[in-house]
């Protein structure tokens, strides 16, 4: 071949990462002010959590089952 093919390179654009890096730092920042700034001044009675420490081991067994399945399908 001779060298009339010439190869197009795309322009890269590092400065993109930057941007990118910034935002995510940016953002993370905000959320933190967002996080520090909460104060309940209210009486209200805590309820706790629905109770689902009888479901881990069958959910366990369950999901190990589904996963055997799955992988030795014939």
């Amino acid at each position: 071949m001779d060298c009339r093919i010439v190869k197009i390179k795309r322009m890269r654009t590092p400065h993109m990462n930057n941007v990118k890096y910034l935002l995510i730092v940016v953002l993370l920042f905000l959320t933190g002010l967002a996080q520090g700034q909460t104060e309940f001044d209210d009486d209200v009675e805590d309820v706790p959590a629905a109770p689902i420490d009888g479901l881990i081991v069958p959910a366990l067994i369950a999901a190990a089952y589904y996963g055997y399945k799955k992988t030795n399908k014939k």
